[in-house]
């Protein structure tokens, strides 16, 4: 009744642990159902190649074709796990994140190249991607580059499995950073249909 007294202190301490508590269950919760939603696709394509490997007699290259979309679906495991650990050390963490210039253009356009390379040595499952850069020639801002690159081949990596519809892959993908007012701006556009209206508020 008294919150200034001992026991209303005490209860006032109680209910703020309380509420850390409650919010570290609903992290944990949400960060739960993230995994099981991100692994669930990788894992399927996973088990449903091994289970057609296996289910008669092949040829060496047969094999070879089934084995490859195998470690394409484990290296996209690993990704996303990594991402996810990532995310969450970036929540946990008490210190902000060490920065400094990044040529974000520059760094598109390693990730352009090395999906374009990517894509190649995996025809066999992904078949073909063009992955093209346009804007400023130079686009610096401040950040920590090895998070923006992480960011980036996220955004690269969704397009290409679902910007065309859910089947990949996407034909095209446009990445373009150009410059509005102090600020530079960077886009990764697909063909698909984009997000759900009832989506975007939670994304």
């Amino acid at each position: 009744e008294n919150p200034h007294d001992e026991v209303g202190r005490m209860v006032t301490v109680l209910n703020r642990m309380l509420d850390r508590l409650q919010g570290a269950v609903g992290e944990l919760q949400r960060f739960t159902g993230d995994v099981s939603h991100e692994l669930r696709t990788p894992l399927t394509v996973l088990r449903t190649g091994l289970d057609v490997a296996q289910s008669r007699d092949r040829s060496a290259a047969e094999y070879r074709a089934a084995l490859a979309e195998a470690l394409a679906a484990t290296e996209r495991m690993c990704r996303l796990t990594d991402d996810l650990l990532t995310l969450t050390r970036l929540e946990a963490a008490a210190e902000p994140r060490a920065t400094a210039p990044v040529d974000l253009s520059e760094m598109l356009q390693e990730l352009a190249a090395a999906w374009r390379t990517d894509v190649a040595e995996h025809t066999t499952v992904r078949g073909a991607v063009d992955v093209q850069v346009t804007g400023d020639p130079a686009a610096w801002v401040i950040g920590n580059a090895g998070d923006l690159y992480r960011l980036f081949n996220n955004l690269i990596d969704n397009a290409v499995h679902h910007g065309a519809g859910g089947t990949p892959p996407c034909a095209d993908i446009l990445l373009s950073t150009h410059r509005v007012a102090d600020c530079i701006e960077a886009e990764v556009g697909d063909s698909g249909p984009g997000l759900a209206p009832e989506d975007l508020q939670r994304v």
